[in-house]
């Protein structure tokens, strides 16, 4: 299990991410196509999964500008979620880890979770983390990365 900045040759997400709405988990697309997003298939049922554990969450598209890229195979898992400092639910990180799979899954996973910071001035700052695991060990990821921002384990 690993958490660490975002050094892929490939950035993730391969795109600006616009200011975020507080209080709220984002299910970002992995391409943005026009004013289309591009979902990885695996968040096809992410956001209800959360929403039914009480964790507000929507995808950065609705519906009718959101396409879902279904790949065949064994896919390894790779989501990307967004989220703005300050945002702290005791339930984010198991919901993930159930969504994934919970105890009984021992496949690895990556999240890569953008998480903007907004400054005094009204700036914002975003930080990329790549969290990997499989379900249970992304459950202490995410809840650290999904932190307060009063420490910097997410940076």
């Amino acid at each position: 299990m690993s958490t660490k900045p975002n050094q892929s040759k490939r950035p993730m997400p391969p795109y600006e991410v616009p200011p975020l709405p507080e209080a709220t988990i984002v299910v970002l697309p992995e391409a943005i196509e026009g004013d289309v997003g591009i979902y990885p298939n695996a968040a096809t049922m992410l956001v209800k999964e959360l929403r039914a554990a009480g964790i507000p969450a929507e995808y950065l598209h609705d519906p009718d500008h959101r396409q879902w890229h279904v790949l065949m195979g064994d896919v390894p898992t790779e989501l990307i979620i967004g989220v703005v400092t300050g945002l702290m639910s005791t339930g984010i990180g198991a919901s993930f880890a159930h969504f994934l799979g919970g105890g009984s899954r021992k496949r690895a996973a990556t999240v890569h979770v953008v998480r903007q910071r907004r400054q005094a001035n009204g700036d914002i700052e975003s930080t990329t983390v790549d969290i990997e695991g499989t379900g249970p060990e992304l459950q202490e990821l995410l809840e650290t990365a999904l932190g307060d921002g009063t420490g910097d384990d997410a940076q």
